[in-house]
């Protein structure tokens, strides 16, 4: 399955940790940047004098090509920083060499402004976005402010719709207009719940407090489980996602402890599903967040950016999981190394 092919659901899309989530999830193949220095030209063109020929479209795996043949261009003679965008030669000569490829279609020229027209391959410029990405919220106006986060060549990708998954009744009926919109699910990413809780200890509050925390962080992931999981269960290529936070390990600070006691009620609810279902050809993951989130404009010292926090979790759905994992991230070097290195 390509991942142009993959419809995402985001439960808690709509919040703070899910809207990082699901812009990352669309931008995922947004075209990349020319090299300093260069300009991007979209068309088969001359290089050094020699001619780049585009053939027939090809499929290598999950990525569209269009075979094409170059020669004439001398690897030796290509400045180092021009090198990565040129495979390496497969026949070489004395006047150059002559290579077949198979370049992911779309690719592009790469002129370095007043030089002699030493043309590099590079990266798509029109590439659409990977994934399809839908959003369920029981506030319209969430949603509504979703999509003003999102940028705007990926707005086609967005899918939003108005229901309640805190309620078995609710997620079945949100369930079943998703896939009137969208025809399928192959990944979901789930970020229920919130992020801070203080409301006092425990002898200040009342049931209803305790109750309402406990439904808004293991209810509801709960009951959105049991209603979607269905869609991706029996897929070996597909993922559901936890996004988790480490409050449930310790007492963040006087005053948070129903935080403390909701977040460990899904830590859990996470770890009974891995044992219920260790033969599962769906893969779950948790990644379990050890820190703060918040959007770029209110970051303090210590908080993991919710942009970076999604670029992580996207990466983790596109090379999808061999096994149920857990993976922790404390701090933003944490992310850093995933978004680099594209592992947990």
């Amino acid at each position: 399955m390509s991942n142009s092919d993959r419809v995402v659901l985001a439960l808690g899309g709509a919040g703070t940790v899910g809207s990082g989530i699901v812009k990352a999830l669309l931008d995922k193949g947004k075209p990349a940047k020319a090299p300093p220095g260069h300009t991007m030209e979209a068309s088969s063109v001359a290089l050094s004098g020699n001619r780049i020929e585009t053939g027939i479209p090809v499929h290598l795996g999950s990525v569209s090509c269009t075979w094409m043949h170059y020669s004439g261009v001398c690897w030796d003679g290509l400045r180092a920083h021009e090198r990565q965008y040129w495979p390496r030669p497969s026949v070489r000569g004395r006047r150059g060499f002559h290579h077949h490829a198979a370049i992911p279609v779309g690719h592009c020229a790469v002129r370095e402004p007043g030089g002699p027209g030493c043309w590099s391959c590079a990266a798509a410029m029109e590439q659409k976005a990977w994934f399809k990405v839908a959003v369920i919220s029981r506030d319209r106006g969430r949603l509504e402010r979703l999509r003003t986060l999102v940028s705007p060549s990926t707005q086609d990708k967005l899918t939003t719709v108005v229901g309640d998954v805190g309620s078995e009744e609710g997620a079945e009926q949100a369930k079943q207009d998703l896939l009137k919109a969208v025809g399928k699910v192959t990944d979901i990413v789930s970020s229920l719940g919130f992020s801070w809780w203080q409301g006092g200890p425990p002898h200040t509050q009342s049931l209803k407090d305790l109750t309402w925390v406990i439904e808004t962080l293991l209810l509801s992931t709960f009951v959105s489980w049991k209603a979607f999981f269905p869609l991706v269960r029996d897929e070996p290529s597909s993922t559901y996602s936890f996004i988790t936070g480490g409050a449930g390990d310790k007492l963040l600070m006087p005053g948070t402890g129903f935080l403390t006691v909701g977040a460990a009620s899904a830590l859990a609810f996470c770890q009974v599903l891995r044992d219920e279902y260790p033969q599962v050809p769906c893969k779950l993951n948790q990644v379990k967040i050890n820190a703060g989130v918040a959007p770029p404009e209110r970051m303090v010292p210590g908080y993991l950016s919710n942009l970076d926090l999604g670029e992580a979790v996207a990466s983790l759905v596109e090379r999808r999981s061999t096994s149920h994992s857990v993976f922790t991230v404390s701090c933003p070097a944490d992310l850093k190394s995933v978004t680099l290195e594209r592992s947990l």
